[in-house]
Parts: structure tokens; C-alpha cells; sequence
């Protein structure tokens, strides 16, 4: 999925899925049900990518708008890890 995402051959309800799915995650990672380094080591890539590309950013935010809760809990996870992957990526 993230692939065509990236790509831009995606659609809304494709993005909507794919935050989803990656705030289901998330959800477990903040109630440790997923270990969260295990997470981190396999899944960084998508708690950071997704919203610097503006075409997905902006379907994000969309939602958000109209309600807060909407993908709560992988904005959290972003904020807490992009630190992190800023540093290790060298953008920081």
C-alpha cells in the first residue's frame, strides 16, 4: 500500500486505510501490547515519510479537522519517535 501511496497512484480512501491501519498500531504500541522498539525497528519509516509528502499530509489533516480523535494515537507516536528518527537519519 505504502508503496502506491508514495508513488501517488493513491487515493483517499487508500490513505485513510493506510493511517488506519498504522494508528491500530500505534494504539498498541502506547498500551504495550507491541513492543515499541521492535515497532520502531520495522515500521519507523512510516511514522514519519507519510507526512512530509503534502498530497498524503493533506489528507491527514483533513481528517483531523473534522475530529481531533481521528488517528490520535499515530500522531502521538510520530511525535514521540521523530526526534529520534530525525537524528538518525541526519536531518537533525
Amino acid at each position: 500500500m505504502w508503496g502506491s501511496i508514495k508513488l501517488g497512484k493513491s487515493g483517499d480512501d487508500e490513505i485513510n486505510q493506510f493511517f488506519g491501519e498504522l494508528d491500530q498500531i500505534a494504539l498498541l504500541v502506547n498500551k504495550k501490547g507491541f513492543d515499541n522498539e521492535l515497532v520502531y525497528n520495522y515500521c519507523w519509516i512510516y511514522f514519519y515519510h507519510p507526512l512530509v509528502l503534502p498530497e498524503v499530509k493533506s489528507v491527514f489533516d483533513s481528517e483531523r479537522r473534522l475530529d481531533k480523535a481521528v488517528y490520535e494515537n499515530y500522531k502521538n507516536l510520530c511525535d514521540k519517535w521523530r526526534p529520534r528518527i530525525l537524528r538518525e537519519q541526519g536531518y537533525a
